[in-house]
């Protein structure tokens, strides 16, 4: 989620290791947008909870590799990142209503 326009991507992952390949992708996607805006942005930082997705060692080496900074949430404090929790809760709710 994006913290100034709240714009929000998903990504489904049948694993946690995919998360690098993910990020690769996400990053391509904004970058292409801001090619196309001419604005000239990138991302500089990513702020994640302490999952071991975000804490492998190939998810931490795209990172450097692409210059982004990792900011890390404090442990069991959701009220941290608000407006992602409640974004979340709100995808988990809709998902659960479509499988029923």
């Amino acid at each position: 989620m994006d913290d100034f326009t709240k714009y929000t991507s998903i990504y489904f992952l049948k694993s946690m290791n995919e998360a690098a390949g993910y990020i690769q992708n996400y990053k391509a996607a904004v970058e292409k947008v801001v090619r196309d805006t001419e604005k000239g942005f990138k991302i500089k930082v990513i702020r994640t909870d302490c999952g071991g997705e975000y804490s492998s060692g190939e998810f931490q080496r795209e990172l450097k590799r692409s210059g982004i900074e990792w900011q890390v949430t404090v442990p069991y404090t959701p009220q941290e990142n608000g407006v992602s929790e409640n974004s979340n809760r709100v995808l988990v709710e809709r998902a659960n209503a479509l499988i029923q």
